[in-house]
């Protein structure tokens, strides 16, 4: 049943998008780039028109590459810049490169490096809206800057403003804007868990909670029939209203040291959630009862756990990684189609054309089908040598932008030097 009804709504959505209608909640135009964590849509999904269906077996043209201190911030674009977030020396900075030659803009500090035994400096991507860009370090200091110039309008220390614990691993989730709204979990007690603050001024408009932080980025979807802000906090998934915080519904789901980390997957009313150290996956649905709301499971597995990596849905199936192991899975019923060895760890960026770009531990990065029939790889290059690769590639302005612990490199995945060229 619940395989007809996403077909459905997929046959919906398309319908929607020949009529030009807009996506509801914080998802933002493909047009302006890739300005938020996991895209304009929010779901992890490039659009692919113009792109190379195969790479050359040369390889794919490097366009620039550059150095880049450490961290495993993913890189966002917006116009003819991109940012992203770095540690060198003694502190965190927020960076602006030029999209086309990768020339250095602007960079200014976030707060302390951070030193971890997972790897070192900042965790959190930034995002770009109206103009201004928020970024966030990894002891918890968000700022809002410019975007065009880096100059600071407003910053909050999130850990100290609302008395909440640094999270073991570092802060790691990013912004969401949301209308005027800022959207964070910050993880303080007595009721300032979840927070709001306004864009324009930082100044605090709503707080709500009291679950601890983990290291997910929320999301807004309308699920149900309403507009809700799911967060993936330290004690389970929380839907809750964006506009006053009131919680609408929670489904608890503890994991050892609160590493809850992949954003949660929503299609048609139905939310996955999964967590590695032994947590598993599991498939929920969000129903009205009464005047309120609340979370069923449909499935759960627990032997299925995404790490640190969000998988990317499509028609029907979930592409990412299962702990070590590349894995296509049914989103309806949690059974795995097909796995593949060979990435370690990995990240997995969608095409629409129906593909998946794939970025291993050890770099490997390969072009791979949208196939539940199986594993069928198209092309594969080695864009780095000796290096680990734990960020999310972007795919924008018919550029792939990729980043290790040591630089930053863009590729053309046009084939047309005149349109994805310096």
């Amino acid at each position: 049943m619940l395989q007809q009804v996403l077909q459905g709504r997929r046959i919906l959505a398309a319908c929607l998008a020949a009529l030009g209608l807009a996506f509801v909640g914080c998802r933002q135009r493909e047009e302006d780039g890739w300005p938020v964590w996991r895209g304009p849509r929010g779901d992890g999904i490039a659009r692919a028109e113009g792109l190379l269906e195969q790479w050359p077996k040369p390889g794919l043209r490097e366009l620039w590459r550059r150095p880049l201190g450490v961290g495993f911030s993913a890189i966002i674009t917006s116009g003819n810049l991109l940012w992203t977030e770095v540690g060198e020396g003694q502190h965190e900075y927020c960076v602006a490169l030029d999209v086309a030659t990768g020339r250095e803009i602007w960079r200014r500090p976030l707060g302390p490096f951070l030193e971890s035994s997972v790897g070192d400096g900042p965790r959190a991507t930034p995002t770009v809206d109206s103009g201004r860009v928020y970024a966030v370090g990894s002891l918890g200091d968000l700022w809002c800057f410019e975007a065009e110039s880096g100059r600071p309008i407003w910053h909050v220390d999130l850990l100290a403003a609302f008395h909440a614990e640094k999270p073991i691993y570092g802060v790691a989730s990013s912004p969401v804007v949301y209308k005027d709204l800022v959207l964070y979990n910050p993880g303080g007690p007595g009721g300032s868990s979840l927070v709001a603050l306004d864009k324009e001024s930082g100044k605090v408009r709503w707080v709500s909670a009291d679950d601890p932080a983990a290291y997910s980025t929320p999301v807004v979807r309308r699920i149900a029939g309403r507009e809700q802000a799911v967060f993936f906090t330290g004690r389970g998934a929380v839907g809750v209203d964006p506009e006053a915080g009131t919680i609408l519904w929670r489904f608890d789901w503890e994991t050892p040291g609160n590493a809850n980390v992949l954003s949660p997957i929503v299609e048609d009313d139905h939310l996955y959630l999964s967590s590695g150290y032994g947590a598993g996956s599991a498939l929920i649905r969000i129903e009205r009862k009464g005047d309120g709301f609340r979370a069923a499971e449909v499935w759960r597995n627990p032997d299925l756990e995404s790490h640190f990596s969000s998988p990317i849905f499509w028609k029907g199936h979930l592409y990412g990684f299962n702990g070590n192991e590349l894995t296509c899975m049914d989103f309806a019923t949690g059974e795995i189609r097909w796995s593949r060895r060979g990435f370690q760890h990995g990240t997995v960026l969608g095409l629409d054309s129906g593909r998946m770009i794939v970025l291993g531990y050890k770099c490997a990065l390969a072009l791979v089908d949208l196939d539940p029939g199986g594993y069928r790889e198209l092309s594969r290059a080695a864009p780095f040598s000796r290096a680990r690769c734990l960020t999310v590639p972007t795919a924008s302005t018919g550029r792939l932008f990729l980043r290790n612990e040591r630089e930053i490199v863009a590729f053309d995945l046009t084939g047309d030097e005149g349109r994805a060229g310096p």
